[in-house]
């Protein structure tokens, strides 16, 4: 992925943390972690059954369309091909691409609670 269509994703995505549109995903899911389907069990609305796959497709499916209303060059959201990125950099997925200032951010402090303190969600 050129690093420009990094920049655009990373840019709605900070549209939508100021929105409160991301962080209404993480809401829904945590709310849905904590709904056991059926009652009792240890199953919930979006784990540990077979809506797991689906549930989870449509939400990728409906941020897609978030980033797409704030930016509708962005055509779909990225797929990361970890196993690549891992024969790339030493067996080492900690020092991909992904986790560095120009995509995803580092933190480089293990003492802050590994919290994103350099790139495009230091903010967050």
């Amino acid at each position: 992925m050129p690093l420009s269509d990094v920049q655009r994703l990373t840019a709605a995505f900070n549209v939508l943390k100021l929105n409160g549109t991301y962080d209404a995903f993480i809401r829904r899911h945590m709310q849905a972690m904590q709904t056991a389907t059926p009652a009792g069990s240890s199953r919930n609305a979006a784990h540990r059954g077979p809506v797991f796959l689906p549930w989870h497709r449509a939400c990728l499916l409906e941020l897609q369309a978030a980033l797409q209303n704030v930016d509708p060059a962005i055509e779909s959201l990225p797929y990361w091909a970890w196993q690549d990125e891992v024969g790339l950099n030493g067996g080492d997925p900690r020092r991909s691409r992904l986790w560095t200032a120009d995509y995803i951010g580092t933190d480089d402090d293990s003492t802050r609670g590994n919290r994103v303190l350099i790139g495009p969600f230091a903010n967050w």
